[in-house]
Parts: C-alpha cells; structure tokens; sequence
C-alpha cells in the first residue's frame, strides 16, 4: 500500500466513522424526541392496547350485545379501564382474546402487559419498550453484518442504514408486534449463519491445536455439534419468533433453503439438526398457544375472496411505493421523486453488478479480484438472496395476489422484516470482488444517502405524530363527544387525548341512527365533536340543522365540530 493509498484509507474510514455516530445518535435521539411527546395512534395501535390489557373479549361483547358502558352517555373515565390493567399476569386471557378475534399470536402483547404491568399502561411505556427493540435490533444487524462480511466497515453501513431509513423509524413508532418480529427474525438469521451455516466460528479461540483440520472438517459437515446452550438459543428465538408473527414461517424456510442450497443433500446432518430443534421449538408454541390452528384458521379466512387480475396492477404499485420508502419517505413523493428512486432502486443495484464483473474481467490473474473470489461470494450470495427471497418475495406475492388486505401494503411496517435483509444487499455489491478499490468512497456515500433519507423521515415523523398531533387535532370545541363506531381499534385513539370527565357516546352508525332519541337531545344541547368513520350520521345532523364549525382529520375517520341551531 502506497502512502497516498493509506491516507485515502484513513479519510475514507473517518467520514464513515462520522457518518455512523450521526446516523445512531439521530435515530436514538429522534425516538427519543418522538416518543417522549406523541399523542396519536391509529386504529390498529388502539386494539393493541385492549389486546395487552386483557379486555379485548369483554369490549368485544359489550359492542356486540349493546351492553354498558357503551351505547349510553358516560365520562371518558367509566371507558378508561378498558386501557388499563385490572388483573395482572393474565397471559391465557390474552392469548383467548387474540385466538377469538384477532389473527395476531400473543408473545408480544404478553411482553407488552408485563411492561404494563411495570411502568403504566400509557402511550410512552410501550413506545420506549419498541424503541429499545429496535436499538437490540440494530446491535444484532451489526453482528449478523460482521458474521457474513466479517469486516466491521461493511457491518457499520448495514447498521447505520437499517437503523435510520424510513421503514424503521416508522416501525419503532407503532404500537404492533413488527419491530419485536423483526428483532427476532434478524437474531434467528444470525444464530442460523453462526451455528450451522460458518460451523467453523464454533471453534473455541484458545483451541490452537490443530484448528485449520478442525476448520476443514466443519466446512465438510464432520464437526457440526451443538452445546445445549445453543440449541436452547434456536429453540426460543424459533419458538418467540412464531408466537409473534406466523409470517416467521418464511424466515425459518429461508434458512433451510439456505442450508440446502449451500451444503446439498450429501451432507443432511445440518439441515437435520436444525429441524429436530426447531421440532421442539414447535412443541413449545403448541403448548403455549394450544388455539394456534384455530388462529391460522382464522387467518386464512382473510384472504380477499374477490381477487381479479385487474387488482394486482393496483397492488404491485402500492409494492412499488413501500419498496422506495426503503429510501424515500413515501410523504415526499413527487411524481419525479418516484421515478428516480425507483429507477435508482434497480439501476445502481445492476450497475454496481455490472462494473464488478468488468473489473473482474481486466484482472482476472489477480487472486483478489479475480473469477477465484468471486467462487468465495457463493456461500455469502445464496444465504443473503435466500433470506431476501423468502421474505421480501414471499410477503410481496402474497399481498400481490390478495392473500393479505389490500390496505396491508400502505403501511411501511408491512415490509420491516424484509427489509432488515434487503439492506444488506447494497453492502454485499460494494463489497464484491472487482469494486475493492471503489469501496473506500461507494461506502460513504451510501451511508450519506441513507442518513439523509433518514433525517427526512424523522422530520416528518415528528411533523404528523407531535407537531399535528394531539389536542391540536381536534376541533376547538370538545365538551362531550359522539363516536359513530364501537371498533375495538376506536376507542383508544379517540380517548387517549380526552380528559376523564369528558362526556362520550359510542354506539354504532346503525344503533345511532335508529335510536336518536338516546343521545340527540344532550348533542343539541351543547357544542359536540363527533367522529365518524362513515357519513351516514353526519348527513342525518346536517339534515336536522346542524352545522360544522370545524374538521379534522382523524385516520380512519374524520372529527367535525357540529352545533345545533342557536348553539355557538
């Protein structure tokens, strides 16, 4: 290395230096920031919160049989409870609820009713408890980056991407199960590359004797021996991971496939002992989740029964829209902004493969550069497309052809897991043999390009969840409410901002209408914000007189501020 090569080398590694203690410091510090003051969620977040407090069955019934609270005027405090924890530790409560109404297993609204349990049931405690999952999230992207590339440079960028690009940032600030899955997908990922996919690294360091026979016979399947600690690792990363999401399923096969691509079938011991731990991995779920099949059940009873070719159009673009917000927050699209990002997205992928594979070309005799390392890419190539087939794909196939709800795709979340594999594909091209002597500045400007993309979205982040949000959403006049929907996702986003002697009415567009005297003479009484996620209500107020005084946006409904004649 010439003197003029080594100080390019330093200045290339202290702007990635920079680039990634800014990258980290802004995450946590928007999180932080974000989290401390965000006042909204929407309608899924407000099941969550009925789901880890053990009262989703009991609203459910209430709303169904017309019981009380609901359907009659009471305080926002007689609603209150449904939001809080009465009776602790109730995790065959929860997991009934989920099987009963919801598709969603319980693994993480268990650990969300013990954080409850610990510092409040409120807005702020879960929030910080996923945003200290995605800060474990960054750590174990880090390692996995480390393991595969086994250069921490490479590993930084990964990190640094991950952590700070739309889909992760939004995914920190929901109130789901995403960021614990992709947590646990990543870990699983991880466990898989160290314990059975590069076996060698299960050499003790201080076993020198003999380490480079050692290391031959574990690359040819002779030396794969799990300590039980190990085995225990894979069984509840495996077990967690599917009473979280049953997409887990998809990252458990990307493993396998993985294995099987890259050692065959001659060599079945790994694929063999990865399947008899995950074997009693499934015997753990089944046993803390004996309604399972009923969940699954259920779950395929969502799909879209009225699937049309003319619809996959309309889905592939929504795929399009969340597949850029890998780097652009879908909120700044242009039209313009749209097509350079996603003509970008698969130009400089195909452009960097290509300049690799020119300089491989012009030298070839080189042993580092040459078509001989490109031999060594292999083992990396088939465990990284792996992971991002079977997830990104099989996610993007699903929704594409109507086995998921077509509102699925606006969500960024949706693609969180996938995406924590996608981003190690840029890295991998820099780092392919042909662009070594690229990397030092193709490195720092894809960091650059992502802490940017990054800092955007934590802008507009913070602009939509506190800036907008809160007592700033609602029309100036909240002396009582009237809320046209008894959804279990309703009542918690209404309410979260509304004092405890509030007025509130909930019952459904339907009991409303049949029954005005119930609730029409207080409405005419007093100024009254009324939320709706339909209009037939609000058309049955302006045909009594009403006026609106003010709207705002609610997602999924709108809040008006209606009078009636006389009422100012």
């Amino acid at each position: 290395m010439t003197i003029n090569q080594w100080h390019t080398d330093q200045i290339s590694r202290r702007i990635m230096s920079a680039l990634f203690v800014i990258a980290i410091l802004a995450g946590i510090i928007g999180r932080v920031v974000i989290v401390d003051r965000q006042q909204i969620i929407n309608h899924d977040e407000g099941m969550s919160f009925m789901e880890a407090t053990g009262h989703l069955e009991a609203w459910t019934y209430n709303a169904v049989h017309e019981e009380y609270p609901l359907y009659a005027w009471v305080k926002v405090g007689d609603l209150r409870p449904y939001m809080q924890i009465e009776d602790k530790f109730v995790f065959d409560q929860i997991r009934h609820d989920l099987a009963e109404t919801e598709v969603a297993p319980p693994f993480y609204f268990w650990v969300a009713h013990v954080w409850f349990i610990v510092f409040g049931a409120n807005l702020q405690a879960i929030l910080t408890l996923n945003t200290l999952f995605s800060i474990a999230t960054l750590i174990v992207i880090f390692a996995l980056a480390r393991a595969i590339f086994r250069d921490r440079w490479l590993a930084m960028a990964v990190a640094a991407a991950w952590f700070i690009n739309p889909t992760a940032t939004y995914t920190s600030f929901y109130f789901r199960h995403y960021q614990l899955f992709t947590l646990l997908a990543v870990l699983f990922a991880y466990l898989v590359y160290r314990y059975f996919y590069a076996p060698e690294n299960l050499i003790h360091r201080r076993d020198t004797e003999n380490t480079e026979k050692i290391k031959v016979k574990a690359r040819e399947g002779q030396n794969l021996s799990l300590s039980p600690y190990q085995g225990l690792a894979i069984v509840l990363v495996a077990a967690m991971g599917v009473l979280t999401h049953y997409m887990f399923f998809w990252v458990i096969v990307s493993a396998l496939a993985a294995l099987a691509l890259r050692f065959g079938w001659w060599q079945p011991r790994r694929i063999i002992t990865l399947v008899a731990w995950l074997a009693v991995a499934a015997v753990i779920v089944i046993a803390l989740h004996p309604q399972l099949f009923e969940s699954l059940d259920r779950q395929g009873g969502r799909v879209e029964p009225d699937f049309s070719w003319d619809e996959v159009s309309v889905r592939g673009e929504a795929v399009i829209d969340q597949t850029i917000q890998f780097v652009l927050d879908r909120n700044s699209f242009t039209d313009a902004r749209r097509f350079i990002v996603a003509a970008g997205m698969i130009v400089l992928p195909v452009g960097l493969l290509a300049l690799a594979i020119w300089q491989t070309r012009r030298s070839a005799s080189r042993p580092d550069t040459g078509w001989r390392a490109w031999l060594q890419e292999r083992d990396r190539a088939i465990f990284l497309i792996m992971f991002v087939l079977f997830n990104y794909g099989t996610t993007v196939a699903q929704y594409t052809f109507s086995f998921s709800p077509f509102h699925a795709m606006i969500n960024p979340w949706y693609l969180s897991v996938p995406w924590a594999f996608c981003v190690l594909i840029p890295v991998w091209l820099i780092d392919l043999p042909g662009l070594q002597s690229f990397k030092k500045w193709l490195l720092p400007a894809f960091m650059l390009v992502m802490l940017v993309a990054g800092l955007l979205t934590l802008y507009k982040q913070y602009d939509e969840r506190v800036r907008l949000a809160g007592p700033a959403l609602y029309p100036a006049s909240s002396e009582q409410v009237l809320i046209g929907s008894v959804a279990r996702g309703v009542v918690s986003p209404v309410l979260i901002n509304l004092d405890d002697d509030t007025d509130v009415f909930l019952a459904s567009p339907e009991y409303l209408l049949a029954h005005p005297d119930e609730w029409l003479p207080q409405v005419a009484a007093r100024p009254t914000v009324y939320f709706v996620p339909t209009r037939d209500v609000f058309e049955f107020l302006i045909a009594e007189g009403f006026t609106v005084q003010g709207r705002k946006t609610f997602w999924p409904f709108q809040a008006y501020d209606v009078r009636a004649p006389g009422i100012e």
